[in-house]
């Protein structure tokens, strides 16, 4: 994408072009690393109804149009492939620690 100039002033979104909740995903995350989280919900933090956004959705078109670019992973594969890469890589990833 840096060396495009097509993109040069653009903004493009890089995702799946798909949608999931925020219920969904940490129950497919949970699947994927075998946990049964207990979730609270605090109904100050939901988006309120008359939120200016209801639905987020990274739409990926411009990506195709301009950069040729599409997704090499659905969203389930894309998250098992960073699982499978935390768990891989623990010996460089340390999220207790700040390291730079």
């Amino acid at each position: 994408a840096a060396e495009c100039e097509d993109a040069v002033g653009e903004v493009i979104n890089l995702g799946s072009n798909s949608e999931i909740s925020v219920k969904d995903l940490i129950e497919l995350i949970s699947g994927i690393i075998g946990v049964k989280p207990k979730i609270i919900t605090d109904d100050k933090r939901k988006r309120p109804a008359s939120s200016e956004v209801e639905r987020l959705r990274a739409d990926n078109a411009k990506a195709k149009k301009i950069l040729g670019w599409k997704p090499e992973y659905g969203l389930s594969q894309g998250l098992k492939a960073t699982i499978d890469w935390f768990k891989a890589n623990q010996d460089i990833y340390k999220p207790d620690i700040y390291n730079v």
